[in-house]
């Protein structure tokens, strides 16, 4: 089936319907994904509306990250979610090319994590969901080791746990 007559079916589906052919073209995804998103349709939660990317460098528009990235029960396009996060590796690469700051840093930490989450329950590959879910543990044991680290240091200077230094945000 080429293009045309892809369009003239969903032209005509759209007449019948009274959907737009971008909500015919959404339910049509949403409806593919459930037969390899490992998490059921009922699980799903609301609708991710946008990915949104936020710079890590104030001279670098070009460099950005995914913030927030979405929960693992998020209503979402897993290809779209796939194609962001391989996006967000290879700016992770890039990224460490450069002198970072501690909130690059923790900004990185905290998008690497998040997406080791998302994909540690989507995932549709058993076995790379196994690999995100033990890359999580690691992840989130190192972020608690260093909390840790940080509020020891932060005490030692006679700084108070809860004071906004200490909400690294990680």
């Amino acid at each position: 089936m080429d293009r045309d007559a892809l369009a003239e079916i969903l032209r005509a589906l759209s007449a019948k319907t009274k959907f737009s052919m971008t909500e015919i073209c959404e339910i049509a995804r949403t409806i593919a994904q459930t037969k390899y998103d490992p998490l059921p349709p009922d699980a799903w939660d609301e609708v991710f509306v946008e990915l949104r990317r936020v710079c890590m460098f104030d001279d670098d528009d070009f460099c950005t990250l995914v913030d927030p990235v979405p929960l693992p029960n998020a209503q979402i396009d897993l290809f779209l979610a796939w194609h962001e996060y391989l996006c967000d590796h290879r700016e992770v690469e890039y990224a460490f090319r450069r002198k970072l700051s501690i909130d690059q840093l923790l900004l990185i930490a905290r998008n690497i994590r998040h997406w080791c989450r998302f994909w540690s329950v989507r995932c549709p590959d058993t076995k790379a969901r196994t690999v995100f879910k033990a890359k999580l543990s690691e992840l989130e044991s190192a972020a608690a080791l260093n909390c840790g680290k940080a509020e020891r240091l932060l005490r030692k200077r006679d700084a108070t746990p809860g004071d906004k230094a200490t909400s690294v945000g990680v």
